[in-house]
């Protein structure tokens, strides 16, 4: 089941995939979800990374997902915003929400709005783990705030030599994680290479063969409920490759490259003289110690340390929208318990 074909409005050269064009923008909590707004790329700069986008779909033109689905907390103020890192399961999100909450009613003063927050926080996150289970569900409104679990992916471009590295016009952003407090706005003018990599990802369901039946429905159905995609900002990450070709991740993802060689450096640095794997001898690590003392400031993608080969990958992260707003928790991706639940139901 594909999605219908979508109108692209702008003025901009040819995108890497000609884009096929689209629908106009309906009301609701997301106007725009359908809309990708093409514009004429002018400046300087984005045209550098455009050249280099366009270069690289080419070098590693294949789309793999990069592990399982991630989870925010999404609310909604007359826009949807993400509030909050990405979780690896659904019932985080809730426990976070419940945190929030508990710690936003010491705010109010409103005896009636404490009690309201407090009493969703205590369903969400029960205290006595062994006696209650928290509540399920992905969407409450609490104080007049609307809250939504939301699901997301993330993806690698893939090429012969392996995973895309980071590319030269990426950045390292301020402060934390480039996804906090990120606002939903699909109709924002886009460049032509993001757009092509919108439409390239709108249609893309997992392979049958690798999940449940279960998966590969909801993902069908999600085509039709939720047919745009937007993208958030990318992530890197260290990755080690082995004599197989298996690529293994290292530590977790980074706003930027240059974050990331700090996460492979602490590694080196901190957790192989600890936890040395089988196969590295007491001079490997040796190597890789002194190693980390000049990764950091090194510009480089690929390094070899110890006879090992390292990259700094680029991962697309993107989240599929609808009319009422980004794309919620999906019924498979929920577990009868949660993880710190699990031994005791």
């Amino acid at each position: 089941m594909g999605c219908p074909a979508k109108r692209i409005t702008g003025n901009a050269p040819r995108a890497p995939h000609p884009p096929t064009i689209m629908w106009s923008m309906n009301s609701g909590s997301m106007p725009g979800y359908d809309l990708i707004n093409v514009v004429e790329v002018t400046d300087r700069t984005v045209a550098a990374r455009e050249r280099e986008a366009a270069e690289r779909v080419v070098r590693y033109p294949q789309l793999l997902g990069a592990g399982p689905a991630h989870f925010w907390l999404a609310e909604y103020d007359g826009r949807w915003r993400i509030r909050g890192n990405a979780e690896l399961d659904p019932w985080d999100v809730r426990t976070s929400l419940a945190s929030r909450l508990r710690f936003a009613s010491e705010e109010v003063t409103g005896d009636d709005e404490r009690a309201e927050m407090l009493d969703l926080a205590s369903r969400l996150d029960p205290e006595q783990y062994e006696v209650t289970k928290p509540e399920a569900g992905n969407e409450w409104v609490v104080t007049g705030k609307r809250y939504r679990v939301i699901r997301g992916h993330e993806f690698v471009r893939w090429g012969d030599d392996g995973p895309e590295p980071s590319r030269a016009t990426d950045a390292d952003p301020g402060g934390g994680h480039a996804e906090e407090a990120y606002v939903f706005d699909p109709a924002a003018p886009t460049t032509p290479t993001d757009a092509a990599l919108r439409l390239d990802l709108v249609n893309l369901v997992p392979d049958p063969q690798w999940v449940s039946p279960e998966t590969a429905a909801d993902a069908r159905a999600a085509l039709t409920a939720y047919p745009g995609v937007v993208l958030l900002p990318v992530c890197h990450r260290a990755m080690e490759v082995d004599d197989a070709g298996r690529w293994t991740p290292i530590g977790q993802g980074s706003p930027g490259p240059g974050q990331a060689r700090e996460t492979l450096a602490d590694y080196f640095r901190l957790m192989l003289p600890r936890f040395p794997p089988e196969d590295w001898t007491p001079g490997d690590v040796e190597e890789a110690v002194k190693a980390a003392e000049h990764l950091a400031g090194d510009p480089a993608t690929d390094f070899v340390v110890a006879g090992r080969h390292f990259r700094i990958v680029r991962g697309i992260r993107m989240i599929r929208v609808g009319r009422d707003g980004p794309e919620p928790a999906r019924p498979s991706d929920e577990r009868l318990y949660p993880e710190w639940l699990a031994d005791t139901a």
